[in-house]
């Protein structure tokens, strides 16, 4: 986990994807029910979800379906973090950038077209 810049009450981290250009938008947006969150952060013994794309990006949404069929896992990730004390630090993130999955380098997360956008693409 980790901070770029703040946003406002309300609001969330929500990516919009350009699958033809191969890259990502991370921005604030207001807090809607069309979204499907995709990070989670462990705050007081629960997952909270604190960034989100759109319901057209089917891996999140399928994605999201799986991990809720697996309480085990999330209660067992849940304590291992706990154990090692960096619940505050680690967290999990749902794969749902296909047209990223390919890039041999990895991808890289830079500034956007505002000081409050994050550009993910190929790195």
């Amino acid at each position: 986990k980790h901070k770029h810049f703040e946003i406002l009450p309300e609001h969330v981290l929500y990516e919009e994807q350009d699958i033809e250009r191969k890259e990502s938008v991370m921005k604030p947006a207001p807090i809607t029910q069309l979204m499907t969150p995709f990070s989670f952060a462990l705050l007081d013994g629960h997952w909270f979800p604190y960034e989100f794309v759109g319901l057209s990006c089917e891996s999140a949404v399928t994605g999201l379906e799986a991990v809720r069929g697996q309480p085990k896992f999330l209660d067992e990730l849940a304590f291992v973090l706990a154990k090692h004390g960096v619940e505050d630090i680690l967290g999990f993130h749902i794969l749902h950038r296909k047209y990223l999955r390919s890039e041999a380098r990895g991808t890289v997360e830079t500034s956007g077209s505002s000081s409050n956008e994050l550009l993910v693409r190929p790195y």
